[in-house]
């Protein structure tokens, strides 16, 4: 996700990713869309190019943690840039829908972005230096192997009475 949020701008990416890392119960297609509209804003804010560094880390929260998350194990994902910045007065509205800086913005990515995170029990977090770049922070909860089923199912689909129309579009000539 973030290689093709990447593709074409002038921003380079840099991972970090152990190959330890616990596994987590995602839906892939709503955490691609974390990933792609955190890395499309920092894109947008460094129009002249810069540096994207992605790592993930596995981590354990104690009771009573700084992200208000229930103690155990989770993976921490950070998505820090070197723009140019949030200012703090926009900080606590970043997640906010409509919410936006841009003018062509919908304010709606980071939005959400937040609402995903939550509906993965987990929690996303932002740091920012006007000057310096920004820094997100996403902890979702890690599963034990023993819960993560690695099943392929064989599905099989009756198409009978089931139309298909092909289109080619073309230029008129």
């Amino acid at each position: 996700s973030a290689n093709f949020s990447l593709h074409g701008s002038k921003v380079t990416g840099d991972f970090a990713i152990p190959d330890d890392l616990y596994p987590a119960a995602i839906d892939r297609g709503q955490f691609s869309r974390v990933i792609h509209n955190i890395v499309i804003n920092a894109v947008q804010a460094m129009p002249s190019g810069g540096k994207i560094r992605i790592t993930a880390e596995n981590t354990e929260l104690e009771k009573g943690n700084y992200y208000e998350l229930p103690e155990g194990m989770y993976v921490a994902i950070r998505i820090r840039d070197n723009g140019p910045g949030i200012a703090q007065e926009n900080l606590k509205k970043i997640f906010d829908p409509y919410f936006t800086t841009r003018e062509k913005g919908s304010g709606l990515g980071l939005a959400i972005v937040y609402s995903i995170v939550k509906k993965h029990a987990g929690t996303i977090a932002l740091e920012s230096v006007l000057g310096q770049g920004s820094c997100f922070t996403i902890i979702i909860p890690a599963t034990t192997l023993d819960s993560v089923e690695n099943t392929t199912a064989e599905v099989q689909i009756d198409l009978t009475g089931i139309n298909v129309l092909f289109m080619e579009i073309g230029r008129a000539s």
